[in-house]
């Protein structure tokens, strides 16, 4: 009897351990798929840093400024004119569209290609 007592307890032990290995294995899996996932998303961060420290230094040039100064704010440098063109409320002219051609019937085709046209 104590014998399989024992043997119970181990059998019992046994299976509480592969239960937890299971556990802790399958935690340090999903803990390896979250470190690539904040990988990745590091190198992201990284070139859209990098993309914007970019811009901010083309940004900071007297040219860049000058530009955004007229095309966001309208500035003018002294002795120009500005000139506003309204088209009123229909915007600025369309191209018109072309008109296609209205496809031929199938007969009418069939009867060109008979009567040799």
């Amino acid at each position: 009897m104590a014998k399989r007592l024992s043997l119970l307890a181990g059998v019992v032990f046994l299976g509480y351990f592969l239960f937890s290995l299971g556990g802790l294995a399958l935690q340090s899996h999903q803990l390896a798929q979250r470190e690539a996932a904040v990988q990745s998303d590091i190198v992201r961060l990284k070139a859209e840093n990098e993309r914007l420290a970019t811009a901010v230094a083309r940004l900071q040039t007297p040219s860049a400024v000058e530009e955004l100064a007229r095309q966001q704010l309208g500035y003018l440098k002294p002795g120009e004119t500005a000139v506003v063109v309204d088209f009123g409320p229909s915007g600025p002219p369309r191209d018109l569209p072309t008109a296609t051609p209205t496809p031929r019937a199938n007969w009418q085709k069939w009867l060109d290609t008979l009567a040799g046209r």
